[in-house]
Formats: C-alpha cells, structure tokens, sequence
C-alpha cells in the first residue's frame, strides 16, 4: 500500500467523521435541549464503524486502523458530550451487501463460491442487509437507548461473540 492509498482511505473514513463530529457538536451544543428529566437531549450522534474496527483483518491495515480512530473518536465525543446531553454511539457492521463488500470499480463481483465461504464463517451463516444496519441507528437514535453512550453496536451475525 502506498501512502497516498493510505490517506485516501484515512481521509474517507476517518478523517470525514472527525470533520462532521466537529461540526454536528458545534451546532448540537448551541441548541436548547427537548425533553424533560433524565431523558433531556440536545442531540443523538451514529458514526459508522466496523467490525474491522474491533479487530484485525489481514490486508486491511489502513482500513482496520481508520475504523479503530472512528471508534475512538465516538467514545472520546461521547465523554466530552455527556454533561451537554449529547450522545455519540457507533455501529460496527460486518459482512453486509453493500457495493463496498460485493463489488467495486477495481475488483469483479466477488464470485458464489468466495460469498457462500464468508457467510459459513458467520455464526448466522448469511450475510447481513443494509436495512439491519439501519434498525441498529434507529435503535441508537431513539429513547430505548436513552442511557448508552460511547457504545459501539455490533451487527454481525454473531462475529463478535465467536472472536471473543
């Protein structure tokens, strides 16, 4: 990898979080809070993690490493941000069907054979939906989740807890 590829995936993926963190707690913190008692908000905040961002995948430093800074930077907004009623959570998707994971300008389709082989090495045995990454956000953007934080929601068909 050269550097140049190396900052070009830093600048997408971390970097464009930092960026809109940085602006979206600007504008959250200025804003007068709705909601009453315990459950008083300025603002809910979802960054996009993965779950390269939780472990190591051979070949994908840069990737894997600008995932570990979007959860960083989540659990730090969060820290700085709790006493001002906002809340930054993440999710962190595995294999989901995204263009990202199934097809890209510089790589063919990925094949039947190579899908079937990374939806076996999932406990659930499939590949995620775009759409149940969505019900993770929805759930973390909603009062159900009003005392979480920092947290990163993992959406894997069980990767997490065969890694662990």
């Amino acid at each position: 990898m050269t550097e140049e590829e190396f900052d070009l995936v830093h600048n997408i993926d971390a970097r464009g979080v930092f960026l809109c963190l940085r602006e979206e707690l600007r504008i959250m913190r200025g804003q007068d809070p709705i909601g009453q008692g315990v459950r008083k908000s300025r603002g809910i905040i979802v960054n996009v993690s993965s779950r390269a961002g939780l472990e190591g995948v051979p070949t994908f430093g840069a990737y894997c490493a600008a995932k570990h800074a979007v959860l960083g930077l989540t659990k730090v907004a969060a820290l700085e941000n709790a006493d001002h009623w906002i809340r930054v959570n993440s999710i962190c998707p595995g294999l989901i069907t995204t263009p990202g994971h199934t097809s890209d300008e510089t790589h063919k389709e990925l094949d039947a054979k190579v899908k079937q082989k990374l939806a076996a090495a999932c406990p659930m045995q499939r590949w995620g939906e775009p759409a149940e990454c969505t019900d993770g956000i929805m759930f973390l953007a909603s009062e159900q989740s009003s005392f979480m934080t920092g947290a990163a929601l993992e959406i894997d068909g069980g990767m997490a807890a065969k890694s662990r």
